[in-house]
């Protein structure tokens, strides 16, 4: 029998087979890309809703930008932590040498990866509609994104715990 692998590779491993199974699924795929593109689109070329003063395309980027994080840290995770409890996945991963620590790591960082590639993709779109971003706003902006990101993987798998709990009580 040969030993499990260390820990970093076994998170890393995770991460990437979570970040392909949200970039791959439909459902993850809708909510982590196409729609916040279809809002920031709406956004910035529309004229309702009023989002108050400002350029209307620097309110619709930043605006969109945190529905992306709460589209791909809170629902996106909803999502797929409800695919592995219907599979059963959940169950089978708290004995395996990953561990529940390494599950959540391995959530967290496909969850920055996919959050990554919503910025790249939404702020070259952005930018495209006519988006000049302030330099100085860019690392309170990743800060911001981040913190938000955290927070919404935490909401979202504290949530999934409890429903775990609720169907094993």
């Amino acid at each position: 029998m040969s030993a499990p692998a260390p820990g970093r590779s076994r998170v890393l491993a995770q991460a990437r087979f979570e970040s392909r199974t949200l970039l791959s699924n439909g459902e993850q795929l809708l909510v982590s890309i196409v729609l916040p593109a279809l809002a920031l689109l709406g956004l910035a070329l529309g004229t309702a809703p009023d989002l108050g003063p400002g350029r209307r395309i620097d309110l619709a980027v930043a605006g969109t930008l945190a529905l992306a994080v709460v589209s791909t840290a809170f629902t996106g995770q909803a999502i797929s932590t409800g695919f592995d409890r219907r599979a059963g996945v959940l169950r089978l991963l708290g004995v395996t040498p990953l561990g529940r620590d390494g599950l959540l790591a391995g959530k967290s960082l496909a969850v920055l990866t996919v959050l990554a590639l919503q910025v790249l993709a939404l702020s070259a779109l952005g930018v495209a509609l006519g988006w000049q971003p302030d330099a100085a706003g860019v690392v309170p902006t990743l800060v911001s994104l981040l913190l938000g990101a955290a927070s919404f993987v935490a909401l979202a798998l504290l949530l999934a715990g409890l429903a775990l709990w609720l169907v094993a009580h």
